[in-house]
């Protein structure tokens, strides 16, 4: 089983319109100054769930990122159409 971390936290902040959006940070405490923003998401349930997986393992962001992984059944040149 992996090691469960709490490294990544969400903060509730709010964009030059005045929405309210929500930051996955890493590092620091729970103030804005502190630490480095991974991501932003327009809902905290998504926030959440980043917050989440990225606990759980790292290279989240970074899965499904080579030609193999996005093309499991192989992958095929288009054919040139002269």
């Amino acid at each position: 089983m992996p090691k469960i971390r709490n490294d990544y936290t969400v903060l509730e902040t709010r964009n030059y319109k005045g929405e309210v959006r929500w930051k996955v940070r890493i590092g620091g405490s729970l103030k804005l100054k502190d630490g480095v923003t991974v991501t932003t998401c327009k809902t905290k349930e998504d926030a959440e769930y980043q917050a989440q997986q990225l606990n759980l393992d790292p290279y989240f962001f970074s899965r499904g990122q080579t030609r193999a992984e996005m093309y499991p059944n192989g992958y095929k040149v288009p054919e040139n159409k002269e």
